[in-house]
């Protein structure tokens, strides 16, 4: 009686070979920027609030230098412009952010403040830095009453 044989052995495929790999590099290049645009991201919202904070912090450090001998003879309350702008200026500076401080016919104080974020994943694929800023304002009212006069 005749033997049959069976091969068990499959010819190699060579067609996917390599497949895999690629499949790992394309994914975790894909993964890197979405974790870097998460991120960075966050990291730069997080440069805008605090530009924007400063901002309202040194105007209302500046809002608070007022002429005092008008206000107190109830002649209404203005800013002693020297005090004001060097007040905020300082709290700009005490916050480690740069900006400008400017004052508008005696009662309101203007700052601007800029701030830049360095990304630290997206860096990686050319992304530089991100200059961000803030405004605000603050008026100075005499008010009586709690309504502004």
């Amino acid at each position: 009686m005749a033997r049959m044989r069976f091969s068990t052995t499959r010819p190699p495929d060579r067609g996917d070979r390599g497949s895999l790999s690629l499949f790992a590099v394309v994914a975790t290049v894909a993964l890197i920027v979405i974790i870097g645009l998460v991120v960075d991201g966050g990291g730069k919202v997080q440069a805008q609030q605090r530009a924007q904070e400063a901002a309202r912090q040194a105007a209302r450090a500046g809002g608070q230098a007022i002429q005092a001998s008008t206000a107190v003879r109830g002649q209404g309350a203005t800013a002693d412009n020297g005090a004001a702008r060097s007040a905020a200026e300082s709290y700009l500076i005490s916050a480690g952010v740069a900006g400008t401080v400017s004052i508008q016919g005696g009662t309101t104080i203007i700052v601007n403040s800029t701030e830049s974020y360095t990304p630290i994943f997206l860096s990686i694929i050319g992304v530089g830095p991100q200059s961000v800023s803030g405004h605000s304002e603050a008026r100075i009212v005499r008010a009586v009453g709690g309504v502004a006069q």
